[in-house]
């Protein structure tokens, strides 16, 4: 999505956060993209943290969710980073573990 960065989208992007307004999926993924455009990375995150689901719409491949997961940990609470990786579950495939006794 292209983005001209005005400062009523900034504003309304805020405000539907601030007030604490249930946004749909796409809402929050367009304000996303608008923090992204304009290279506001903790806002990034602040919307990451708010609605973790929709880490799923951003299309991420398997190799960039190592960095992407470090910086939801350092950026966003420990029950996030849970959100995100249950909605990831290919990051899951494969992982087995066993208990010897």
């Amino acid at each position: 999505l292209e983005y001209k960065l005005y400062s009523g989208d900034l504003y309304r992007c805020v405000s539907d956060f601030i007030n604490d307004f249930e946004v749909s999926n796409t809402r929050a993924t367009d304000i996303m993209s608008f923090f992204i455009q304009a290279r506001m990375w903790n806002s990034v995150f602040w919307v990451v943290d708010k609605y973790p689901i929709i880490t799923k719409f951003m299309k991420l491949q398997i190799k960039e969710m190592g960095d992407f997961l470090a910086m939801i940990g350092i950026k966003c609470s420990l029950l996030t980073m849970w959100e995100v990786i249950q909605n990831e579950q290919e990051l899951l495939r494969g992982a087995e573990y066993s208990i010897n006794i």
